[in-house]
């Protein structure tokens, strides 16, 4: 397994760096799912945890197995496939509490593929939540970031590094 899958945080209590934000996505975990916002769009510099977060988000809105979609738009951004995602939202979670869609890369969907999600991130089912990643969010149209919850994801500080490392030593 690599270093980085190997070390990659599961848990909130194990991610370092971006407080703020890791405050913030406890609390809105917290929230009654009626209250919650369901659609997500992390922005940031490759590496600095956009992904992970996003795959600890669905393991505390209660996602698991069948339940977690995650779509590498680098590599599959046809309008198909996002049509698809989007009937897959409306099903109900056949092991889990929720529906958990992650698109990384986001900012490599066509503008048309990103029209397709328009209603379906206004008018989300309420056991599923979409979070869209991206490292250049100035290519996301504006009618999809203003259906989202924005997080700037920020790489590790000196310090944090620093502490990371010191911590994973010691195991």
């Amino acid at each position: 397994m690599a270093l980085y899958n190997r070390l990659r945080p599961k848990s909130f209590k194990r991610f370092y760096g971006n407080d703020s934000i890791v405050e913030a996505l406890k609390q809105i975990v917290e929230m009654d799912p009626e209250e919650r916002p369901h659609a997500f769009l992390f922005t940031g510099s490759s590496g600095c945890g956009k992904t992970t977060l996003a795959r600890i988000l669905a393991k505390k809105f209660g996602c698991s197995g069948m339940d977690f979609t995650e779509l590498d738009a680098g590599k599959k951004r046809d309008v198909e496939t996002l049509r698809k995602i989007c009937e897959e939202a409306h099903y109900t979670p056949m092991d889990g509490d929720s529906r958990i869609f992650v698109i990384d890369e986001a900012h490599e969907l066509p503008k048309l593929a990103q029209n397709t999600l328009l209603k379906t991130l206004e008018d989300t089912p309420e056991h599923s939540y979409f979070i869209l990643c991206t490292t250049e969010s100035n290519k996301i149209i504006s009618t999809v970031k203003n259906r989202c919850t924005t997080f700037n994801v920020k790489l590790f500080s000196e310090t944090v590094m620093f502490k990371f490392i010191e911590i994973q030593l010691k195991k």
